[in-house]
């Protein structure tokens, strides 16, 4: 990290917040602070996802949500989060450059109601006593070598979640895995396990040497065995040119029963002094 520490001798602006990382991002912050130097995914702008996800949970936006995200590398998701009215985000990154990078969007974005924290999210699901409205995870269980066992605290701390994830499918997979039978949630499944290769420039990959992808079937038996069995799929994508690919949400029976989910205690509150404010009128 220490070839980003340099001085800068221009004006302050988002071109030069952004050119901390220059030509080292993944995703394109051009079209919303027309600067250069980032990378090529339009997540910002044009990712499908974040409204894909309320949607299948009954919902138009985000309004009045707690969330937890894992895993966001450069706030792409968070910030279409924010601007869909979450109440707030928290985000946990276990990547220093990823959650520098964070950091850096966090600022020429003017994020207001997201934080972003640095660490591993087994340590986090493990000391952790809060509740969230939502989980919020893409891009992350595959990367994970016991992808079940974040599954089961997710489950822990959240009546619902959206997932994108990659699968393991026999018939089509971008490098050589190896089953490992393993039993999680009092289930038997495989963990597909590969080694990662070179973890240098531009790896947005874990943080362990290996990596286990779950087939489909047991992507969704590992949700249903953890109490999140109410599992809608979005879309499958098995095409996708990194492997295939699955979109969901998994939440509690028992907590559907409304369009919109329940709300956590602050917003309840924060609504109810709303209201009364306006009684006063």
């Amino acid at each position: 990290m220490s070839s980003i520490i340099r001085f800068e001798d221009r004006a302050p602006s988002a071109q030069t917040a952004v050119d901390v990382f220059r030509d080292r991002w993944a995703c394109d912050l051009g079209p919303l602070l027309g600067v250069d130097g980032t990378g090529l995914a339009p997540l910002y702008t044009q990712d499908h996802r974040p409204l894909a996800a309320a949607k299948a949970l009954g919902r138009a936006d985000y309004e009045g949500l707690h969330i937890l995200e894992i895993g966001p590398l450069e706030a792409a998701h968070t910030y279409r989060l924010e601007q869909m009215g979450a109440a707030s985000v928290t985000c946990i990154e276990a990547s220093v450059e990823a959650w520098l990078k964070c950091l850096v969007v966090k600022e020429v974005l003017g994020l207001s109601r997201s934080t972003f924290h640095l660490g591993d999210i087994g340590g986090f699901l493990a000391d952790n006593k809060r509740r969230f409205d939502l989980v919020y995870c893409s891009g992350v269980l595959y990367h994970l070598s016991d992808p079940v066992d974040i599954i089961r605290g997710i489950a822990a701390i959240t009546d619902r979640c959206f997932v994108w994830t990659h699968i393991y499918d026999p018939q089509r997979h971008p490098v050589k895995f190896v089953a490992e039978p393993v039993e999680r949630l009092g289930i038997q499944i495989d963990y597909w396990t590969h080694q990662y290769g070179s973890k240098d420039k531009n790896h947005w990959g874990g943080i362990d040497p290996v990596a286990a992808w779950l087939t489909r079937n047991d992507l969704l038996r590992a949700f249903e065995a953890s109490g999140l069995s109410d599992i809608q799929v979005i879309e499958d994508q098995p095409d996708h040119p990194n492997g295939p690919a699955i979109l969901l949400t998994a939440s509690r029976r028992l907590a559907m029963g409304s369009v919109k989910p329940p709300v956590s205690e602050r917003s309840l509150v924060a609504k109810l002094v709303t209201a009364v404010g306006r009684m006063r009128k």
